[in-house]
């Protein structure tokens, strides 16, 4: 499953350079960046988290949470690699919306970025608090 996960994370840098180099008029331009901006985000947090999850097993015998399963308590990262791997559906979804009605879309889509960015960071350093 390691090996499928990480050829399909792979591929979203390369569809993003494809998106870039033939962007589709039609579109508006901060939907056209939430796209580019998620697809990357994606293979940077989804694979770099992943890569840490290989090696570690997630905490047993803790509070957690329902169906999910993860913990509560710290020392889990799989919170950290949920929001990784779903910014590509996340951010470009943000995108959508805010180009209908908000005039400074570009920038609303690059503080989201930042915003998911620090939610990311905040769950490793969690993830990773109950590891040390």
């Amino acid at each position: 499953m390691g090996i499928g996960a990480v050829v399909l994370t792979a591929t979203q840098p390369m569809l993003a350079w494809q998106l870039y180099r033939h962007p589709d008029p039609s579109r508006p331009a901060a939907y056209h960046q939430a796209i580019l901006i998620g697809l990357v985000l994606t293979f940077v947090f989804g694979a770099g988290v992943g890569a840490l999850l290989s090696g570690l097993q997630p905490p047993d015998g803790e509070a957690v949470v329902p169906v999910l399963g993860w913990s509560l308590s710290g020392g889990d990262l799989r919170p950290a690699h949920f929001i990784g791997i779903h910014a590509e559906q996340v951010l470009p979804l943000l995108g959508f919306l805010v180009t209908r009605d908000f005039m400074h879309a570009k920038t609303l889509v690059w503080l989201a970025a930042l915003g998911y960015a620090v939610l990311f960071v905040a769950l490793v350093l969690w993830g990773l608090a109950g590891r040390l």
